[in-house]
């Protein structure tokens, strides 16, 4: 299995509210395989050392610092975390609290020390984090497979038979014809009906709720008909063609990957093509002020982001307006973040872009409910 912790719009509320002297937020890249752990845990104490220096050099109080420190040197002592994690992982802490998740998205080092959470990333992992998953099917087995840019592993399901057979309780032939058509009694699509309906009844209660891609790796005569009785609405498109069963769920996510980016492009770019055809109706625009109220009023669908840049200072959470400052601090914090937060804490998307892919020259763009 995959290990993540993405955290519910409940506790994203509970972060955004923290308020404490200092407040330290890592993010770090990961790697989900056991033979990297070192080099994972020494990536995190090298970015404790930044925090440390910083509140160092902002004067904090020695006390302030050592509880942090304590805190922090808590999570690199944790031998069940470091051989279980994800592509990124996010640790938030106080003098008095610590909390770590592992994220499926891959993000890139930082650290920030001010007095709350920075979330951006958090909240990037938590709208965009690339996970999918892969159905592996024929009439000999079957597999449901979680799977990031970087991971698979292969998801234990009650009741998802082992094959045709066990499904239906009856001993069918396993002949292949040359072209890899099944022959006689088993290749009745009556059957095979009966046995995609099985199947996806059993992985349903996984996918309730969800809304990642599901890849179809299939034989060809399976894939049309498992689609046709599927009660899942993100099957994408291609599939995989051929037999899997001999292929691990890295194989498959590597031969995902290419179905994946074609489909993260094309999203990406109709959301673009809808944002370039808004501007100036009043439903889309880069102006950071107009963007905080909107906010504010819960009326962002999707904000836009580059979460290589931040808009430091102080949203007016009465007038939506901007007061920009030259980094983090007691009395400033990024701007985006605070935007980001409320943008899905009430119900919007956010769309983390590199700045090459952004639709503007600045760090956010949005998309409202309705015309401002």
């Amino acid at each position: 299995m995959l290990y993540t912790d993405i955290p519910s719009s409940g506790e994203l509320g509970q972060l955004v509210d923290v308020r404490a002297d200092k407040c330290a937020s890592i993010y770090l890249p990961t790697h989900a395989v056991t033979s990297s752990v070192d080099k994972d845990v020494i990536g995190y104490k090298n970015l404790v050392r930044d925090a440390l220096s910083q509140m160092r050099g902002d004067k904090v109080d020695k006390r302030t610092i050592a509880a942090l420190e304590e805190e922090l040197n808590g999570v690199a002592e944790d031998e069940n975390l470091w051989p279980h994690l994800s592509e990124s992982l996010c640790v938030l802490a106080t003098p008095d609290s610590v909390r770590a998740y592992r994220l499926p998205l891959t993000l890139r080092p930082e650290v920030q020390v001010s007095d709350r959470f920075h979330l951006k990333p958090l909240l990037a992992a938590q709208s965009q984090s690339g996970g999918h998953f892969i159905l592996a099917l024929s009439h000999g087995s079957v597999r449901l497979i979680e799977a990031t840019s970087h991971a698979a592993a292969q998801i234990k399901v009650p009741n998802l038979p082992k094959d045709i057979s066990k499904a239906l309780g009856k001993n069918l032939p396993k002949d292949r014809a040359p072209a890899g058509r099944i022959q006689g009694s088993e290749g009745d699509k009556v059957l095979f009906q009966q046995y995609c309906r099985i199947i996806d009844r059993a992985i349903r209660p996984v996918l309730i709720g969800r809304k990642e891609p599901l890849v179809l790796a299939a034989v060809e005569y399976l894939a049309p008909i498992y689609r046709s009785v599927s009660s899942y609405s993100h099957i994408a498109d291609d599939v995989i063609s051929g037999s899997p069963d001999r292929l691990s769920p890295q194989d498959l996510r590597k031969l995902a990957a290419p179905i994946i980016a074609k489909l993260r492009s094309g999203a990406v770019k109709r959301i673009e093509e809808r944002y370039q055809s808004l501007l100036g109706t009043g439903k889309a625009t880069d102006d950071m002020d107009i963007i905080g109220s909107a906010a504010i009023s819960g009326l962002v669908d999707t904000l836009m982001v580059d979460l290589d840049r931040s808009i430091y200072g102080l949203l007016n959470m009465s007038t939506g307006a901007v007061t920009h400052a030259d980094g983090p601090g007691s009395d400033s914090y990024d701007v985006i973040d605070k935007v980001a937060i409320l943008t899905v804490l009430q119900g919007g998307s956010i769309l983390p872009l590199e700045k090459d892919d952004m639709p503007t020259e600045r760090p956010a763009a949005a998309i409202f409910r309705y015309q401002l």
